[in-house]
């Protein structure tokens, strides 16, 4: 499974949500979530989706085309 990082931060700047902002609310640190973010290699685990699902009040749509590629 990987992360459409592009639709990722597409969906933070939609929100107006930095990503220190996202990081606190899923309880991450700050420099974890930038290098994930960053890099294609580093994968969110489900619960971490879930999380940014959570936090980003994103759709079943949203999640599926971020999340599910």
């Amino acid at each position: 499974m990987s992360t459409n990082m592009n639709l990722l931060r597409g969906k933070l700047k939609e929100r107006g949500v930095t990503q220190e902002e996202l990081a606190n609310k899923i309880g991450m640190d700050t420099s974890t979530l930038s290098r994930k973010l960053a890099s294609e290699g580093l994968k969110f685990t489900v619960g971490e989706m879930h999380n940014i699902a959570a936090a980003l009040n994103l759709t079943t749509n949203e999640c599926k085309s971020i999340f599910l590629l």
